[in-house]
């Protein structure tokens, strides 16, 4: 979601983004400035932005709607629905603080693709789109700064189609359950899913009731436990195998280029092993 700070870094921050938003600011600033936008220009992009609250199943834009703002999301999760013509649903992404909702229509200047559902009380910071594209126009670094996030995006979507294009139900929501372990409140080996079983048939492209046989196939085969809403994870090598992931956590959105001082210490490393 490993990297220069790992999986324990990840959990710090979203943790630190949850306090800052229950005390009415907002984690946008220091979220920018840890993803490599300098202290200025996150401070100047912070300060046009305002912070409202949501309740569980509040829309913040509709599928189809052009969009009109840029949203940030401090603390809280929000749903990414799809729907088509005959009402069936796909929950194609579920986005969890901190993070941007809404960036890929706006920037396109393209209708929204999907709808944004509130799935629990959240803090959302909103900037208008005349506001954002001023400072996209005044700020280059601000531009380059959200192409490499839209990149990583497209790098989740690419990931997202090929779930469902090559993996089974049983290895999607092995990942699910590994991914859901690795999100602050959870711990690493008991999970309460927030998610509803239709919610998550949403999410894994199936219906509930594949989700419910498919958790009893984990469970007979002693990767995880379920009691009730509990999962506890027995076996996490072996469920990680089952969803064909690394064996440890990598949080690609942590990763940081090695400092040259350090650059300056692994190639003196090197010479000194070659020369042994």
């Amino acid at each position: 979601m490993s990297g220069q700070n790992g999986d324990g870094g990840v959990r710090a921050e979203q943790k630190a983004c949850a306090i800052a938003a229950r005390r009415g600011g907002c984690s946008l600033e220091h979220w920018c400035s840890t993803r490599g936008m300098s202290g200025p220009l996150s401070s100047g992009f912070a300060s046009n932005w305002r912070v409202n609250r949501y309740a569980r199943g509040n829309v913040l834009f509709y599928q189809g709607n052009e969009p009109f703002a840029l949203f940030f999301l401090c603390s809280g999760r929000v749903k990414i629905v799809r729907a088509d013509r005959e009402g069936r649903r796909q929950i194609v992404r579920i986005i969890r603080a901190p993070d941007f909702i809404g960036e890929r229509s706006l920037i396109a200047r393209q209708p929204y693709s999907a709808t944004a559902e509130v799935m629990e009380e959240a803090d959302i910071c909103v900037i208008d789109s005349a506001k954002f594209f001023r400072f996209w126009s005044d700020q280059p670094e601000f531009a380059r700064f959200l192409a490499q996030r839209l990149a990583i995006t497209l790098g989740d979507v690419q990931g997202l189609a090929t779930d469902l294009a090559l993996r089974t139900i049983r290895e999607r929501l092995a990942k699910l359950i590994v991914r859901q372990s690795e999100v602050p409140p959870q711990s690493e080996t008991v999970i309460l899913p927030t998610e509803s079983r239709q919610e998550l048939a949403e999410l894994l492209g199936t219906s509930p009731e594949v989700v419910c046989r498919t958790l009893k196939e984990l469970s007979s085969s002693r990767l995880i436990s379920v009691s009730g809403r509990r999962v506890r994870i027995l076996d996490g090598a072996r469920l990680r195998a089952a969803a064909w992931l690394p064996a440890k956590p990598v949080d690609f959105y942590q990763s940081r280029p090695v400092p040259p001082s350090s650059q300056g210490e692994l190639q003196s490393g090197h010479n000194r092993q070659r020369r042994k």
